[in-house]
């Protein structure tokens, strides 16, 4: 979990770097503009969603985007505290709340964390347990499980909406106040949702594809045969899984660290490095349409056909 400012945050903010302000603007950007073609490349191409993978990253490729949106409209990331348009009365508290609290941006952060997750036990179940990996990763059952997912951590940042109030005449008029007035409490619920959000899903996808990497040494040595085009499908997979795996895990990992540090009073907190810890989790978000076209034909293929039909039609219109 990350309480974004666990104190009234004015003058320091205003503060940050122009060019911390233009990486979210750009890094935003891509994020919605990259994932958003993900997904009209998933649905153009109806083969690519139609195994549980493919819808496991197609559910991926929403949460960026909408990651994407929510940081470009969050102040303090694309736009600077003290030149963002707030609203005002309930629309100013609901925004507060909701956005500047970082509670939507965050969510689906969390969101994408535990479908990576999934993506990694799937890819584990097909190679260690292959003949449950029908049963078990269907489509149906992949749509429910992310299904449950989003419900369970937009419930479990409800606290985040909770901290911050809206102050008519204040800039920023969104004011930081802890719903708990105690310090162990606040440490012990931020240490097990953090462990419950982070730190659970991280160690496990680590080992799958420790659990995978030995199986497949495994198979090399002992001169393991199979199908030359299904094998090779399934590396291009894992591959692509265990590429957007890593970097989520490069991406989160800093800013969660530091964070808890600061949780504990270990180091004080600096606003400008941890704006730059966050950058790193929105240019996971636009990495990973990069992650899907660089690994897997599928996309790559998909966004060709892609750009050529737009090439194809913009000649078209100007023929006309």
């Amino acid at each position: 979990m990350n309480f974004s400012s666990v104190t009234p945050t004015p003058a320091i903010h205003l503060q940050v770097p122009l060019i911390i302000h233009v990486m979210y603007g750009i890094l935003s950007n891509i994020a919605i503009i990259g994932n958003l073609l993900v997904l009209i490349v998933s649905i153009h191409s109806r083969s690519v969603i139609k195994g549980p993978l493919h819808t496991l990253i197609f559910c991926l490729a929403i949460m960026d985007m909408m990651t994407g949106i929510v940081a470009f409209i969050t102040p303090g990331f694309a736009f600077a505290y003290d030149t963002f348009p707030y609203p005002n009365g309930t629309a100013g508290l609901l925004y507060c709340r909701l956005i500047d609290s970082e509670y939507f941006f965050f969510s689906f952060g969390f969101v994408s964390i535990y479908i990576v997750l999934l993506i990694s036990l799937e890819r584990w179940c097909a190679i260690a347990k292959p003949w449950r990996y029908q049963i078990v990763f269907s489509v149906k059952n992949c749509r429910i499980t992310v299904l449950i997912i989003v419900v369970l951590q937009l419930s479990l940042t409800l606290e985040n909406t909770l901290n911050m109030n809206h102050k008519s005449g204040n800039i920023p008029p969104c004011i930081w106040g802890s719903i708990f007035a105690d310090a162990l409490a606040r440490n012990v619920f931020f240490i097990v949702m953090e462990t419950i959000r982070l730190f659970i899903p991280v160690c496990i996808i680590v080992l799958c594809y420790l659990d995978i990497a030995r199986r497949l040494l495994s198979r090399a040595k002992i001169g393991h045969t199979e199908n030359t085009i299904k094998a090779a499908a399934r590396r291009r997979a894992t591959v692509m899984a265990f590429s957007a795996s890593i970097m989520l895990i490069i991406c989160w990992l800093p800013n969660e660290l530091y964070f808890t540090l600061y949780q504990f009073k270990v180091i004080d907190l600096d606003e400008i490095l941890h704006k730059t810890f966050k950058i790193l989790i929105i240019f996971n978000s636009s990495i990973n349409p990069f992650v899907y076209a660089s690994t897997n034909e599928l996309y790559r293929n998909g966004l060709f056909k892609l750009f050529a039909y737009s090439r194809w039609r913009c000649y078209s219109s100007s023929k006309a």
